[in-house]
């Protein structure tokens, strides 16, 4: 018999294109057979609805920024009065914490920490990122429980005070679902698959946080070497300046920005390398995605989970953060080397959508006890 608990409110900031919003849409389906779910949103977008379960309620509150969804929410928690209320990203998570406190509900508070909360406030420092350092290290241990998404993740939120060793629990995303398996069948075209060469990938907002231009500067290196093609999938404000990257490197014919993919499981099928440059990341999904999906995985050391999710290098490459002479050499040893696909797919099952879903349901139940 199924452990029951009440309503469950999973907020998230939209439903757009973001690893984020993907990870609390299966998280939210999951949930939903075994407690009544609501998935909550505070801007707008429609992108990911058709991803939604019909046994999960949506309640979208449409305000053009985040900060102007502060007192729907506080009304909403008084009315609603969930069981548990989860919430992901620094902004969102301080938003759900001063509501909860105006709201004066029961409700438990479970803040799920994507990043390295330090290491984002020391890679961009400006005013408000101070002010946030300080509203997060006050208000994430009035929260009932956080959720580090890696062990690194977990380390970051001790080191900098931003919440009590008894309050935080590893628990890997749940990325690996039903929906990747059948997304992975489906077919897809594109020249660069057609030329039979391997095709590497990188997959994520066109962002200075993703760090792509070092992915073209390591391709521009490694392009010379072996014959191989470059998709870079996501959009962003970035795309001016990578997009002259790639013309000022003489890559035009070899590397492109393919825009955002709604589904992005086949393109990374039949790619051969996946790649991650990023200046930090959580627990990097699209690594875990493109092992379920049998795509090698190539990471810079990163703050964060990188390590957690390649087994410290067992599956997949490792190398020190801008260096694109390292990536490189360490893309094309992946071509030459592959992990074994039972490997690769053994390393991504850490990561099933069931399992962390289950630990999440288990939080719930011990603070509700």
């Amino acid at each position: 018999m199924k452990e029951k608990t009440g309503d469950v409110v999973l907020l998230v900031g939209s439903l757009q294109m973001g690893g984020s919003e993907r990870m609390m849409i299966q998280a939210a389906n999951h949930l939903s057979v075994s407690c009544p779910v609501t998935l909550l949103t505070l801007t707008p977008g429609e992108t990911l609805k058709d991803e939604i379960r019909k046994q999960v309620r949506v309640v979208q509150f449409n305000k053009n920024r985040t900060s102007l969804a502060l007192f729907p929410l506080i009304a909403f928690l008084r009315k609603e009065k969930p069981v548990a209320l989860f919430s992901t990203q620094i902004h969102i998570n301080l938003i759900a914490m001063v509501a909860k406190l105006f709201a004066q509900v029961q409700t438990k508070m479970i803040l799920i920490e994507p990043t390295p909360t330090g290491a984002h406030f020391n890679t961009f420092k400006s005013r408000s990122a101070a002010i946030n350092r300080q509203l997060v290290r006050f208000l994430y241990p009035k929260a009932d429980a956080i959720i580090a998404v890696s062990n690194p993740v977990k380390e970051d939120l001790l080191k900098n005070r931003f919440g009590r060793p008894e309050q935080i629990h590893v628990i890997f995303n749940p990325i690996v679902n039903d929906s990747l398996k059948e997304g992975m069948k489906k077919e897809v075209a594109d020249a660069y698959f057609e030329t039979g060469l391997p095709v590497i990938i990188g997959l994520g907002r066109l962002a200075p946080v993703k760090n792509f231009e070092l992915l073209i500067r390591a391709f521009a290196i490694l392009e010379k070497r072996i014959d191989c093609r470059l998709l870079i999938i996501g959009e962003g404000a970035e795309r001016k300046k990578l997009s002259g990257l790639i013309t000022e490197s003489g890559l035009n014919d070899k590397a492109k920005l393919q825009g955002n993919v709604l589904n992005p499981y086949p393109w990374l099928k039949r790619a051969a390398v996946c790649v991650v440059t990023s200046f930090y990341e959580g627990g990097p999904a699209v690594l875990v995605e493109a092992m379920a999906c049998g795509a090698q995985a190539v990471s810079v050391d990163c703050p964060g989970g990188v390590r957690d999710v390649l087994e410290d290098g067992k599956s997949g490459r490792i190398v020190p953060m801008n260096d694109p002479a390292a990536l490189a050499d360490a893309i094309e040893d992946a071509i030459r080397h592959p992990v074994a696909a039972s490997k690769l797919l053994e390393s991504a099952m850490r990561y099933d959508a069931g399992k962390a879903t289950t630990e999440y349901l288990g939080l719930v139940n011990k603070l509700s006890n």
